[in-house]
């Protein structure tokens, strides 16, 4: 009876050890995979406000598009009212009846 108490007491100890080893590393990876995203959003936030400043340059929509479509950038564009509305993931561009850029909208 005692070798089987002995027997549970080792392969529990053997289980707890494992599940605390697997525990730190999964707390090391979390924390490893929090500071890559953290680094990637600084990164695209960064790349969002050069497009921005480089699309708010542009004189009117028709050179917004131009500019979207040579670089392969993904967008929508639609018509609301009398406005036409520019719209990538992280900001729209909104232009008056004439083509002038009339605001920039963050999402």
């Amino acid at each position: 009876m005692k070798r089987a108490y002995k027997i549970l007491f080792w392969i529990t100890l053997i289980i707890l050890i494992i599940s605390n080893i697997f525990w730190i590393y999964q707390t090391i990876d979390n924390a490893v995979g929090y500071s890559y995203y953290k680094v990637s959003c600084e990164e695209y936030h960064k790349d969002m406000l050069k497009l921005k400043q480089i699309l708010t340059s542009k004189r009117t929509q028709n050179e917004a598009i131009e500019f979207l479509d040579n670089y392969k950038i993904d967008y929508e564009k639609f018509q609301k009212g009398d406005e036409f509305i520019i719209s990538l993931n992280s900001f729209a561009l909104t232009y008056n009846g004439n083509g002038v850029l009339i605001s920039t909208d963050e999402h």
